[in-house]
């Protein structure tokens, strides 16, 4: 049996098929429901059409179908949360269910340090388009949460320019009107795990000084980097690099990359409040988790 898995996010929708114990991606899709949302004060037609259009596309590769929204959709009056979840049942055939941020912060968790072996603390930043989870882990355990409803987007109205070709922002402003804005864990942490997107894809495209991960073993999770030598990078990619020829990686979903800076940005903050000396990039996500869980309760192999 083939499990559609889909993941809507404020920014991207991510899907995937599951069967034969293979987790298989299929393309993302850049859907902006925050952005948009805010503009116009509720789900506009056009975000509806691209995610029904992309559950019918996986529910068509699978037996059954899965669907799950976050931030935006936690952000919806219960009205209109309702008629949401609603319309897509009636589209699609499919149930959509909305994640609390404590589910979809130890799903993702999860999916980071199941299995990972290591003595000393290891904190999570699950980076999103609306909002921004941090865990600080250790033996496998959370031992503190700080969750915020505030993510990438919510800095393009003060820093305008973090989506053009060329940034020209001051890079540590941002920085400090991220940490002012984020709730702040008081335990520190050796290890930054970044989840929640694709930061892989990222740096390895921006071309940052990646090494194989050798503190631990982990498919998931192949490469580490220094903080330093990673903050250092980041004044490169945030000033340096043009965002067009980024987008040249991703051709059918050029706006992916559009809070790339951001989240790059995201990641020092974090990485400052538990400094931490040494960034592991991950494409790890709430699906690994959501996968177990189902697991757990019979409705997959």
């Amino acid at each position: 049996m083939n499990i559609g898995i889909i993941e809507v996010g404020s920014t991207n929708s991510k899907g995937y098929i599951y069967g034969d114990n293979k987790l298989n991606e299929i393309p993302f899709v850049n859907i902006e429901f925050k952005k948009n949302y805010k503009a116009n004060g509720k789900i506009v037609q056009e975000d509806k059409k691209k995610i029904f259009e992309y559950i019918i596309k996986i529910r068509e590769l699978s037996d059954k179908v899965y669907v799950y929204g976050t931030s935006i959709f936690r952000d919806l009056d219960e009205t209109s949360r309702s008629n949401f979840i609603d319309e897509v049942k009636e589209v699609t055939g499919a149930q959509f269910e909305v994640v609390s941020s404590e589910r979809e912060n130890e799903y993702t968790v999860f999916g980071a340090i199941s299995g990972i072996n290591y003595e000393g603390n290891i904190a999570v930043m699950i980076g999103g388009g609306g909002s921004t989870e941090i865990s600080i882990c250790n033996n496998s355990k959370i031992l503190e949460v700080a969750n915020s409803n505030f993510g990438v987007f919510d800095t393009f109205e003060k820093f305008s320019d973090l989506n053009d070709s060329y940034a020209t922002s001051n890079r540590d402003e941002l920085v400090d009107f991220i940490k002012t804005n984020l709730k702040k864990p008081k335990l520190k942490a050796d290890i930054l795990i970044l989840a929640g997107g694709d930061f892989i894809l990222c740096y390895t495209s921006a071309k940052y000084p990646l090494e194989k991960n050798n503190i631990y073993f982990d498919k998931k999770q192949p490469y580490i980097i220094q903080a330093q030598e990673r903050a250092d990078y980041d004044l490169h990619y945030y000033y340096d690099i043009n965002l067009d020829d980024m987008r040249k990686y991703t051709p059918d979903n050029p706006n992916w990359w559009n809070g790339s800076r951001a989240m790059c940005s995201f990641a020092k903050s974090v990485a400052d409040m538990v400094q931490a000396k040494y960034i592991i990039p991950t494409k790890i996500n709430m699906i690994y988790g959501i996968i177990e869980s189902l697991k757990s309760s019979n409705n997959i192999d």
